[in-house]
């Protein structure tokens, strides 16, 4: 019988703990999170036709194709404040690893990141997946625009 008192009693103690330590550090709240958008736009007088693969796989459902300058495309994720983020825009596209840009069906720019070995494709300075390559616009929103530049350096289909 004193076994079972003595278990009884260690039960009592490891629920009185779990449920001070949820009183003490509470559950995360709406605050902790925020929503960071980045919106691809057409610059180029081109018309685009987007596509986002992942692992191989054509992401069909979030394909699209931007005709006119200034049209856009936005991808968005949620984040923890707690964690940086800043270096992952490819959560906002279905956390594709490749995004396909064909202008007018006549040239192609091919942008990739390897997460394994943490690199980026060429050309690293307008790469897609790169945060830096985004214009701050205000309030977690982040601007990349395809310029005439990027049809004229993409490579002939």
């Amino acid at each position: 019988m004193i076994v079972g008192n003595k278990k009884h009693n260690i039960m009592k103690k490891l629920i009185l703990i779990t449920i001070l330590s949820t009183l003490l550090f509470g559950c995360p709240s709406n605050d902790d999170y925020n929503d960071r958008y980045y919106t691809i736009e057409n610059q180029s007088n081109h018309t685009i036709l987007i596509k986002f693969y992942k692992e191989g796989n054509l992401l069909d459902y979030i394909t699209t194709t931007l005709s006119e300058n200034g049209e856009q495309y936005s991808g968005h994720f949620t984040y923890d404040n707690i964690i940086d983020s800043f270096r992952l825009p490819q959560r906002a596209y279905e956390e594709s690893d490749s995004i396909i840009f064909d202008f007018d069906n006549v040239k192609r720019q091919i942008y990739t990141i390897d997460f394994i070995n943490q690199t980026l494709s060429e050309p690293i300075d307008s790469n897609i997946f790169r945060h830096e390559n985004y214009d701050n616009v205000g309030n977690d929103r982040f601007l990349f625009k395809i310029t005439e530049e990027d049809y004229i350096n993409a490579d002939d289909i």
